[in-house]
């Protein structure tokens, strides 16, 4: 479960919560998926699923990830697009150029809104800036109670999927040297939800993005330390910066960083006032449901608008690439793909029928 997944049910709960009628789409649907789905009976589709989408008939398509565009263009579903972008570097987060329109799309930090706006060309107007959104099973609405003593770390939860090996040892000799033990979550160590009611058990959240706007709206230390660099903890001082490259670690750019440098950071944790401040901050503009409605607002501008795309070829390339994968998945796992396909073509008609009765 890396920040795209996470990103995307929690919206599709979110914009259902709103009113509106949501399904999702993948060109590779996991476990992870279908358990999403199956919970919350969100129909989810992937490729080779192009009459059930047509079914579905979605107004507008909501998309984290551009060459989900040319897939779905591919498949017959051309209903108007909002993209939206996530990080400033990765593939995925670099759109192909658009002779002659750029359709709306919106951006999560500034450093995001600039790569797309400038390095790919297209246009600023059309694009919007909203905020990093940090999910949980409450939404926030826990009441935060400033802590009466100084932070005493104990237990420091380290939530990463690309947590470098050099920092994980780093992390574990400060914890010998200063009395905390340390706990790791992600790729490479146990992987399970990152809820608010495992965060509180902890004195201290060492991650970035998403864990990190959850982790400091629960008002717990929170230190942005990731293959990125190490930008330190959230206070009241450096949250507009740290804010502006949507918490990924990368506003410093400190990669040369030294163990003394992390140790000292450790000594020294936010205060309970900053703690508390930065808790009031987050809760106000960074809960799912204040982000879902600004979303909600563009998909709604997206919704009446007549768009024609005509990418570069490259573009078609890389979407041609991503089903030839998915088809080379689908030959190896076989029988595991037509369990998963009889099992979402149920999900999604038992969806048509609860909806309609309900409407009914």
């Amino acid at each position: 479960m890396a920040g795209t997944e996470l990103a995307t049910f929690e919206l599709a709960q979110a914009l259902r919560e709103l009113g509106h009628e949501v399904g999702v789409f993948s060109p590779f649907l996991g476990r992870f998926a279908f358990l999403q789905a199956w919970k919350n009976q969100i129909p989810v589709f992937s490729l080779g699923d192009s009459l059930a989408l047509k079914k579905f008939n979605p107004d507008v398509i909501h998309l984290q990830h551009w060459p989900n565009h040319l897939l779905l263009d591919e498949m017959g579903i051309h209903a108007p697009r909002l993209f939206h972008f996530h990080g400033a570097s990765a593939p995925l987060e670099s759109p192909p150029r658009i002779k002659g329109y750029c359709p709306p799309w919106i951006a999560v930090s500034d450093i995001t809104f600039s790569s797309v706006a400038e390095d790919s060309g297209w246009d600023a107007k059309a694009g919007s800036r909203i905020s990093k959104w940090g999910a949980s099973e409450s939404d926030y609405g826990r009441s935060v109670q400033p802590l009466v003593t100084d932070v005493k770390l104990k237990n420091v939860l380290v939530v990463s999927n690309h947590f470098p090996a050099l920092y994980s040892e780093w992390v574990i000799r400060a914890g010998r040297e200063l009395g905390f033990n340390a706990s790791f979550i992600g790729e490479g160590n146990k992987v399970k939800p990152v809820t608010d009611t495992l965060l509180v058990h902890f004195d201290a959240v060492v991650s970035l993005g998403r864990t990190a706007v959850q982790s400091a709206t629960l008002g717990i230390p929170t230190l942005l330390l990731d293959h990125l660099g190490l930008d330190g903890w959230v206070t009241p001082l450096n949250y507009k910066d740290l804010e502006s490259t949507g918490f990924s670690g990368s506003y410093l750019k400190d990669t040369g960083f030294s163990y003394e440098n992390l140790l000292n950071m450790f000594r020294n944790p936010p205060t309970p006032q900053d703690l508390a401040e930065v808790a009031l901050i987050f809760k106000k503009s960074h809960s799912l449901a204040v982000i879902a409605k600004q979303i909600e607002t563009h998909l709604k501008l997206a919704s009446t608008q007549q768009q024609d795309f005509t990418f570069e070829r490259s573009a078609y390339v890389a979407a041609n690439y991503i089903t030839q994968l998915w088809l080379t998945e689908n030959r190896k796992f076989a029988m595991r793909k037509i369990v998963q396909r009889v099992i979402q073509r149920r999900l999604i008609r038992n969806f048509y029928e609860l909806s309609t009765n309900a409407y009914n």
